[in-house]
C-alpha cells in the first residue's frame, strides 16, 4: 500500500496519493479523502514546493474562514517549514508566511468571496471547499481563478488545486465529478491509506459516525444526500420510548436553542443505562427566554438541587445575542440560578452536529446509543421530517423545524462528536 513512501518529496515522507497529488501538473487537481488521510498535509507541502519553485511570485492557500486559517494554516505551514529546514516568518496579522530567500505565501479566507480582490498569485490551493454553501463557493472559485494570473518565470500554466473531505453532492462533486473538464484530475484516498494514524483512530470513526457517513469520512466517497432525510438513522420504533420521569440521583443536562418564535427549545437529558435519553422539555411557544426559564423552574421544581446543578449546553451565539434586553441569553440563564455551563466559543459546523446525532442514533458498528421519551413531540417531528434540499443543504423552508434538534445537537456534538484535531499533528518525516 505504501511501497514508494520512502522515496519522499523534498526530504519528507509522503504516501502514494499525496505524491500523485503533488506531482500532478493538471490545471486543477483535487485530492478528496477521508479524515486523517493527509489531505491538508499534501496541500501544505505542494504550496510550499510551488513557493520554492517560484521565489518571485506569491502563492495562496485558501480556507473557508479565519478560524480555520488559524487552526490549520498557522500550525501546518510552520511545521512543514521546520521539516524542510527553511527559515521563515509567520505574520498572523497580515495572514502570510515569508520564507527567507523564497518570498511570500498568503492565506485568505473565502467567507466573503467579493473580498478576494487586489492581488495576483501564481499558484492557489483551496482546502475544505465544501464547508461553505455551494452558491458561495461557486463565486469564491471564480474569484480565485481571477487572482491566479501572475505570470510564472518558466511560462508554465498556473494551477488551482483542491483538497478536502467529500460532503455530499455539493461544489466539490459538481466541479470534479459531475462537470469535470477533461484536463482536470481527481485523486481519491481512504483514511486507512495512512498507516501513521493512531491504532484506534479508525475504530473511533466507526463509533462516531453511522454507516452512511463512513462512506464519506472513512472511504472518501461522494454520497447523495439531495432530497433525503437528514436524520436517516432515526426510527420511531427503535428510538422512541414510553415517558419516564427524571432520576434525581443522576446528573441532569439541559440544552438550549434560542428563539422567541416559534419557541425556545429547552430539553432535559440524562444518560440512563449508557444511552443518552431525552426525557422531557420545557417548551412554551412565543415567549421570551425569561418566561421560558420561569416555566422550566416551575415545571421541575420538585427536582430541587438536581435541577439547579444541571449542566447547560447550547447555541454559542447566545453569548452575544439577547432577547429585548442588554443581557446575553447566557446572562439570563445564570441570573435564573444555572451556573454550570459548557458552551463552545463558536458553533460547530452544522454537518458535524448532524453527523454526531446520526451516530448516536446508530453508529457504524450498529450500536443504538440514544432514546427519546414520546412526550418530546417537536424533537421527534424534526428527526422525522427534516431533509436536504436539491442543493444538498438543510431545507429551512419550514420555520417550525430544526429548533428542537439543534438544541439537543449542541450537547451531542460537544460530548460525543469527533474532534478531528486528534490527527492534526501527525507528520511523516524521513528519519
Amino acid at each position: 500500500m505504501i511501497e514508494d513512501e520512502e522515496d519522499g518529496i523534498a526530504g519528507v515522507k509522503v504516501l502514494p496519493h499525496q505524491k500523485d497529488f503533488i506531482d500532478s501538473v493538471n490545471p486543477t487537481t483535487g485530492l478528496v479523502a477521508g479524515f486523517g488521510a493527509g489531505k491538508s498535509y499534501a496541500g501544505t507541502l505542494k504550496t510550499i514546493i510551488k513557493k520554492l519553485q517560484y521565489p518571485t511570485v506569491k502563492v495562496a492557500y485558501y480556507l473557508p474562514n479565519y478560524p480555520l486559517i488559524r487552526d490549520i494554516a498557522f500550525e501546518k505551514f510552520p511545521e512543514m517549514c521546520n521539516d524542510l529546514g527553511l527559515h521563515y516568518q509567520l505574520n498572523k496579522s497580515d495572514k502570510e508566511l515569508i520564507i527567507k530567500d523564497f518570498g511570500t505565501i498568503i492565506f485568505r479566507n473565502m467567507s466573503e468571496p467579493e473580498m478576494i480582490v487586489g492581488y495576483e498569485v501564481g499558484y492557489s490551493l483551496i482546502d475544505e471547499c465544501d464547508v461553505m454553501p455551494k452558491h458561495k463557493m461557486d463565486k469564491a472559485f471564480k474569484q480565485i481563478l481571477a487572482r491566479n494570473r501572475a505570470k510564472l518565470p518558466d511560462k508554465k500554466p498556473n494551477q488551482v488545486d483542491l483538497v478536502g473531505t467529500p460532503e455530499g453532492y455539493r461544489f466539490y462533486y459538481n466541479l470534479m465529478v459531475a462537470n469535470k473538464p477533461d484536463n482536470y484530475r481527481l485523486i481519491k484516498a481512504r483514511t486507512m491509506d495512512n498507516p501513521h494514524l493512531p491504532p484506534d483512530y479508525i475504530d473511533t470513526l466507526k463509533d462516531t459516525y453511522d454507516e452512511k457517513m463512513l462512506q464519506q469520512y472513512l472511504l472518501g466517497e461522494f454520497i447523495n444526500v439531495n432530497g433525503s432525510a437528514i436524520y436517516h438513522q432515526f426510527d420511531r420504533d427503535v428510538h422512541v420510548i414510553p415517558n419516564i420521569g427524571i432520576d434525581p440521583y443522576l446528573p441532569l443536562i439541559i440544552t438550549f436553542d434560542f428563539n422567541i418564535n416559534p419557541y425556545n427549545a429547552i430539553y432535559l437529558i440524562q444518560v440512563i443505562d449508557g444511552k443518552v435519553t431525552v426525557v422531557d422539555n420545557a417548551i412554551i411557544k412565543g415567549k421570551p427566554l425569561v418566561d421560558s426559564l420561569d416555566y422550566l423552574k416551575e415545571k421541575f421544581s420538585h427536582l430541587g438541587a438536581t435541577l439547579m446543578s444541571a449542566t447547560i449546553y447550547g447555541d454559542a451565539a447566545g453569548k452575544a445575542r439577547s432577547q429585548g434586553t442588554a443581557q446575553t441569553n447566557y446572562d439570563l440563564i445564570k441570573n435564573a440560578g444555572f451556573y454550570k455551563m459548557k458552551i463552545k466559543t463558536a458553533n460547530p459546523r452544522v454537518a458535524d452536529r448532524i453527523n454526531a446525532l446520526n451516530s448516536m442514533l446508530r453508529n457504524g458498528n450498529g450500536s443504538v446509543n440514544m432514546a427519546i421519551c414520546e412526550r418530546n413531540h417537536e424533537l421527534i417531528t424534526d428527526l422525522e421530517q427534516m431533509s436536504y434540499n436539491d442543493k444538498g443543504e438543510v431545507d429551512k423552508s419550514n420555520q417550525d423545524l430544526s429548533h428542537a434538534v439543534d438544541s439537543v445537537g449542541y450537547y451531542i456534538e460537544y460530548e460525543h462528536g469527533l474532534h478531528k484535531t486528534e490527527v492534526r499533528n501527525i507528520r511523516m518525516r524521513v528519519g
